[in-house]
């Protein structure tokens, strides 16, 4: 006998039924997975014929596993919802850059949460913040405020870079915008595509390489 059966063998003998309180008939005896009590078989309700294979949990345990496997389930269902939403916001668009945030109104909040079908997706204090993100290929006049708890999902890596730039964080979250968005005012008109009815636009102040494609009005 190695020194590992020794040893098991030794367990089983110190080892008691939970329900019986009695150390005998070892081998009918189980042991929980979760908690390392002993169960006689029969003592159990209802009653094992034998010793289960794989992982066994006693009663009590089970009740614990059952929760953790619902609480994981539910942080699953959240998580994809939280990305179905995001995808709502984001339309297809990739989030070019984050240029502020600011606190959601309470009223706003209550609004969204009482969603029967997108509420669980704004639980949690990311939900509490909202960013005004610029999209690619759209100018700083189209540029949107969104959810955090969206926000996180589209672009996890710019939000901890706008974090850092500003000093900024979930605790302390307010960054105000250099500008807003409906006071960025076009200067010229670059091109014209008439077969898109499209215009490419110079807005003030920008560059010529931010330079955007709007619908011809």
């Amino acid at each position: 006998m190695s020194d590992r059966e020794g040893a098991e063998d030794d367990e089983m003998r110190t080892m008691r039924c939970v329900i019986c309180d009695l150390g005998d008939d070892e081998n009918k005896m189980v042991l929980c997975d979760g908690c390392d009590a002993g169960y006689h078989l029969y003592c159990l309700k209802p009653k094992l014929s034998q010793v289960p294979r794989g992982r066994w949990f006693c009663p009590a345990c089970e009740i614990r596993e059952d929760e953790r496997r619902r609480s994981a389930e539910a942080t699953a269902a959240t998580k994809a919802l939280r990305v179905a939403v995001a995808n709502e916001y984001a339309d297809g668009r990739v989030v070019r850059a984050i240029l502020g945030s600011r606190l959601v109104p309470t009223t706003q909040l209550a609004t969204l949460r009482a969603d029967a079908t997108r509420g669980a997706a704004f639980e949690g204090r990311s939900a509490e913040v909202e960013f005004l993100a610029l999209f690619e290929h759209s100018s700083k006049r189209a540029a949107e405020w969104i959810p955090g708890c969206a926000v996180e999902v589209l672009t996890e890596g710019k939000l901890r870079y706008f974090w850092k730039r500003h000093d900024a964080g979930w605790d302390d979250p307010i960054v105000e915008p250099e500008y807003v968005p409906a006071s960025v005012a076009p200067e010229k008109i670059v091109a014209v595509d008439d077969d898109e009815d499209r215009m490419l636009v110079k807005w003030a102040g920008e560059g010529y390489d931010e330079a955007t494609w709007e619908p011809l009005a």
